[in-house]
């Protein structure tokens, strides 16, 4: 396949080591991430339309205007606004955006990454390694599908889809509805992963 440069395309000389870096694919519905996790290429996938809307303590409550959080900070008396709208969110691990999968290729024989290319034309993401393999992702523009594809393979990468992470080991230490919530206070069963392998094409 090729891929043309065009003006202003996004163009690295290595994968984004973090997933907040990493290059976008999506149509506002679904959409995904290319970045590298610990030396595996990662695609984070996601919908925009998944959320945990259990019920909330005190989502219904009558008091619910901005005259009665005024009245309480002009008798300058603010806890019972905290106790109201802060606390709960801080107990409840909902409502909460949940994450979709992510898909891993075992990418350690293929050598140096040379090139990462976010044509913004076309929406397709290039990864190009010195050994002549490249690497392309797309998100469809209006169907909530995407696809990848992998060119130049001399033989099999391995391959897994993995479910978010609802059962680490170990004990929830993140209480902050600002910087997100631990996925295990959800309670969701353990996802499995899937394993495959890509062979050359």
């Amino acid at each position: 396949m090729i891929l043309e440069e065009s003006p202003h395309d996004l163009i690295f000389s290595a994968l984004p080591a973090v997933w907040d870096e990493g290059i976008p694919l999506g149509n506002g519905m679904v959409g995904a991430l290319v970045w590298e996790k610990e030396g595996k290429l990662r695609l984070s996938l996601d919908r925009v339309d998944l959320w945990d809307l259990r019920p909330m303590e005190n989502a219904d409550t009558r008091v619910n205007n901005y005259k009665w959080v005024y009245d309480q900070w002009k008798k300058d008396d603010y806890k019972p606004v905290q106790d109201r709208y802060d606390a709960p969110y801080n107990r409840s691990p909902a409502p909460s955006k949940i994450p979709g999968a992510a898909l891993e290729f075992d990418v350690s024989s293929l050598g140096e990454v040379e090139s990462v290319h976010l044509n913004l034309e076309t929406a397709i993401c290039k990864v190009s390694w010195k050994s002549g393999v490249r690497f392309y992702a797309f998100v469809h523009a209006e169907d909530p599908v995407g696809w990848y594809r992998f060119e130049g393979l001399e033989g099999e990468i391995s391959s897994e889809l993995i479910p978010p992470a609802y059962n680490l080991a170990g004990i929830s230490g993140e209480e902050s509805p600002v910087t997100g919530q631990d996925l295990r206070r959800l309670e969701y069963p353990e996802g499995v992963s899937i394993r495959a392998s890509t062979r050359r094409n």
